[in-house]
């Protein structure tokens, strides 16, 4: 008897354990829609010592990590999901090189910020199973973000041109993704 209840114990904890990380997690949610970076990355760093092989939350995690000013933080979760992805091409891995792409432009290290925005569009281009429309605008200006700030401002402007018009066709008039992609293209000036 007392084995099976260990058995037992060792199926739910699990369980127990994922529903308390869905539960930080969707805290973790509303503190980033409340722009509190900081108490949101802790929701979702303590989510993850429940749940560590949930990909979805570590991006999101490195993402707050970012937005709090922990770049290290913020590489350390993004080099951890592409630890465990196994050569997968999954929506958050890919999401992952994006988050990786804009460390190494707040670095200013262009070469990497280039190669991580190149393996993000790849990768999205051939990801397996589900496939958000609008990751490739945000993709895409970060890419066109990588070659402005390496001086190859007409590349740049097809790149954010291209987000700006699916933008436009994806979302709201008035959504925030259309301001950035129009910021983009004029950033990158008449060239």
């Amino acid at each position: 008897m007392k084995t099976e209840i260990r058995a037992l114990l060792r199926e739910i904890m699990p369980l127990s354990q994922a529903r308390v990380a869905r539960r930080l997690a969707r805290r973790a949610e509303a503190a980033r829609d409340g722009r509190q970076f900081g108490v949101a990355a802790m929701l979702y760093e303590e989510a993850l010592r429940l749940n560590p092989d949930n990909a979805r939350m570590r991006v999101q995690c490195g993402h707050m990590l970012k937005e709090a000013g922990d770049l290290a933080g913020a590489e350390e979760q993004f080099n951890e999901v592409v630890a465990q992805a196994h050569g997968r091409r999954l929506t958050p891995i890919v999401l992952t090189h994006g988050g990786l792409a804009r460390l190494a432009l707040a670095r200013g290290d262009l070469a990497t910020a280039a190669a991580e925005s190149n393996a993000a569009i790849d990768m999205f281009e051939h990801v397996d199973g589900f496939r958000n429309v609008r990751t490739g605008p945000y993709l895409w200006l970060i890419r066109a973000e990588a070659l402005r700030r390496s001086g190859d401002n007409g590349r740049a402007r097809e790149w954010a041109q291209r987000a700006l018009d699916a933008s436009r066709h994806y979302d709201d008039p008035s959504a925030a993704s259309i301001r950035n992609a129009q910021a983009a293209v004029q950033a990158t000036g008449r060239g």
